[in-house]
């Protein structure tokens, strides 16, 4: 019922806003993504944040499939595609709703809201999520020579062997992707511990 309610509150905020804007003549939608769970059943976006090379994080609950509603935080490009979507159940399979979301310069994102614990009522959870750095083609934090020996067992692959690896983004994994990787060496000499 709360949820409702406050569905029907922001709506009517939404509709003051256009109804009495001067400028609302002039508003053209560049794009629209929907978000539907794995229930296909109820999902509600709470709070959003924009980063700093224009992406925006979407941030809610939404029905899981035999988890009861969830944390549910979706990425969007600048153009509105999805890039990713995560989810966060609590220790009691029922409800979860994240209120709010913030992204820091470095990229981490952090979640928080409530969620109900196990005997302990509502609690609040707040969650820091970090992003894969880019060129960190083996996932251990840095970039460095383990990545670039990984980049050049694809060299002139097709990108769709190695995506990650397509760092100029021309679809071919080449030399132009090992000096880029180079560029993001998080270790002196991309070296390796």
């Amino acid at each position: 019922m709360l949820m409702k309610s406050l569905r029907w509150v922001c709506i009517g905020m939404v509709l003051v806003v256009f109804l009495i804007s001067p400028t609302s003549a002039q508003v053209n939608e560049q794009w629209v993504a929907r978000y539907d769970g794995p229930a296909n059943d109820s999902d509600s976006a709470l709070a959003l944040a924009v980063d700093s090379a224009g992406n925006v994080y979407v941030t809610g609950g939404s029905d899981g499939d035999g988890t009861g509603s969830d944390y549910t935080t979706v990425k969007y490009d600048t153009d509105g595609n999805e890039l990713w979507v995560t989810r966060y159940n609590g220790p009691v399979n029922h409800i979860d709703w994240a209120w709010a979301l913030a992204v820091d310069s470095a990229g981490n994102f952090y979640v928080t809201g409530e969620s109900q614990g196990d005997g302990t009522g509502y609690d609040y959870a707040t969650i820091k999520y970090t992003q894969p750095q880019k060129g960190d083609l083996d996932g251990d934090g840095d970039v460095d020579r383990g990545d670039l020996n990984i980049l050049l067992g694809h060299r002139n692959d097709d990108a769709s062997h190695c995506p990650e690896c397509d760092l100029d983004g021309d679809g071919t994994i080449t030399a132009l992707d090992a000096r880029k990787l180079v560029l993001l060496c998080t270790r002196p000499g991309c070296v390796v511990d």
